[in-house]
C-alpha cells in the first residue's frame, strides 16, 4: 500500500513538473525548505541559447530577492528586531539584498529543450544551508576574536603593550559584521535559543576586546629616572622636558621600577673650550649622557649607550651647558621612543 502511494506521489510530482514545464528533479527545490523561483519560456526569436537562459536566470534571481523582502516585511519577529538602534527595514531594498546576502547561497539550474525551443531556469536558496553558512560565519568571527585576544595577551605579557593595542584596534571594525550575520540568521529562522546563544557569545567577545583597549588607553607605563648634573647643581629640566617629548607616543609615567619599561639616564656637564673673536668670547660645554632601558616584563636590557652633545654660549660655561642640555633632549627622546615601540 505504501509503495502504491509512493508511486502515485511520484507520478503526481512528474505531472506537476511537466505542467510547469521544467525538469521533474527541480520539484525537490520547490518545497518549504527552499526559497525559489522558476522561469520558463519559449525562445520565439531564436536568440542564442546562452543569452536566452541568462535572461531567465536573472529574472529568477530577482524574484528570489523579492521573496526575501517579503519574508522580512511579513515576519513580525523580524520587524521588531533592532540592530544598533535601526530597524531591519534598512535591509529591504533589492540593492542592499545583493550587498548583504552572500550570492553563493543563491543556486541556479538551467534546462533547454532544443526541439521545443523552450528554456527553463530555477534560482533557489536552501534555508538549512543558508542558516549553516551564517552560523559558521559567526563562529569563524568568534574564533578570530579568540586569536586576536590571545595575541594581544602574549604581547602584553612580553611587555609590548603598544603592539597589543594596535592588534586590538585593527580588529575592532570586524565586529560590525555581527549585526548582518545575526540578521540573516533570523531571516533563515535559526532556532531562537541557538540564535540567542550566538548573540550572547559575540556580544561578550566584543565587550572583552573593548575593555582590553580601555585598560590599554594609557599606553605604556614608564619609570623614568634622570640624574643630571650642571656643574654641581641638579638640572631637573632634563627629566621634565624628556617626559614631554616621550609622551607624544601615549604613555603613563609611574614612580616604581615595575613599569613596562624602566629608563635610567645619568647626565653630566663638562667644560670645553673658549673661542675669542675680537672682544667676544664663545664658551663651549658638553653634556655626556648614559642611557639604559630595561624591559620590565623580562628584565632584559634592550638599550645601553652613552651619547654626548656640544653647546655654546657667549656668556659662560653654565649657559653653554644649558644649551647642550636643550639640544640633547630630542636625541634621547628619539632613542627612547624607538626602542620601547619595537
Amino acid at each position: 500500500m505504501k509503495k502504491l502511494f509512493l508511486f502515485f506521489a511520484l507520478v503526481g510530482l512528474a505531472r506537476f513538473a511537466q505542467a510547469q514545464q521544467y525538469p521533474t528533479e527541480w520539484v525537490a527545490y520547490t518545497h518549504s525548505g527552499y526559497i525559489h523561483d522558476v522561469q520558463s519560456d519559449v525562445n520565439h526569436e531564436r536568440v542564442p541559447e546562452t543569452k536566452f537562459l541568462a535572461r531567465l536566470v536573472d529574472i529568477a534571481r530577482t524574484n528570489v530577492a523579492k521573496q526575501i523582502q517579503i519574508v522580512i516585511k511579513d515576519n513580525a519577529k523580524l520587524s521588531n528586531l533592532s540592530i544598533n538602534g535601526q530597524t531591519v527595514t534598512k535591509y529591504v531594498s533589492s540593492t542592499q539584498f545583493y550587498t548583504h546576502l552572500d550570492l553563493s547561497l543563491v543556486e541556479t539550474k538551467l534546462h533547454y529543450d532544443t526541439y521545443a525551443q523552450r528554456g527553463s531556469a530555477i534560482a533557489f536558496i536552501n534555508r538549512t544551508k543558508a542558516r549553516q553558512y551564517y552560523a559558521n560565519t559567526m563562529r569563524a568571527l568568534l574564533d578570530r576574536v579568540d586569536h586576536v585576544r590571545q595575541t594581544a595577551l602574549n604581547y602584553i605579557s612580553a611587555g609590548f603593550k603598544e603592539r597589543a593595542k594596535a592588534e586590538l584596534q585593527t580588529f575592532v571594525p570586524q565586529f560590525a559584521d555581527k549585526d548582518t550575520i545575526l540578521f540573516w540568521l533570523n531571516v533563515f529562522e535559526m532556532p531562537q535559543q541557538e540564535l540567542l546563544q550566538l548573540q550572547g557569545q559575540i556580544n561578550e567577545a566584543e565587550r572583552v576586546v573593548k575593555q582590553m583597549l580601555v585598560d590599554l588607553q594609557y599606553g605604556l607605563s614608564i619609570y623614568l629616572n634622570c640624574k643630571s648634573d650642571l656643574f654641581g647643581t641638579d638640572f631637573y629640566a632634563l627629566q621634565n622636558e624628556l617626559k614631554g617629548e616621550v609622551s607624544s607616543i601615549g604613555c603613563n609615567y609611574v614612580t616604581d621600577a615595575t613599569a613596562d619599561f624602566s629608563i635610567v639616564i645619568t647626565a653630566n656637564a663638562r667644560e670645553g673650550s673658549v673661542m675669542s673673536v675680537g672682544s667676544v668670547n664663545s664658551y663651549f660645554a658638553y653634556v655626556d649622557a648614559t642611557i639604559r632601558i630595561v624591559k620590565g616584563a623580562t628584565g632584559q636590557v634592550i638599550y645601553e649607550n652613552e651619547i654626548s652633545k656640544k653647546g655654546g654660549h657667549t656668556r659662560n660655561y653654565m649657559e653653554a651647558a644649558r644649551s647642550a642640555y636643550r639640544d640633547i633632549v630630542p636625541q634621547i627622546a628619539t632613542i627612547i621612543k624607538t626602542n620601547i615601540k619595537n
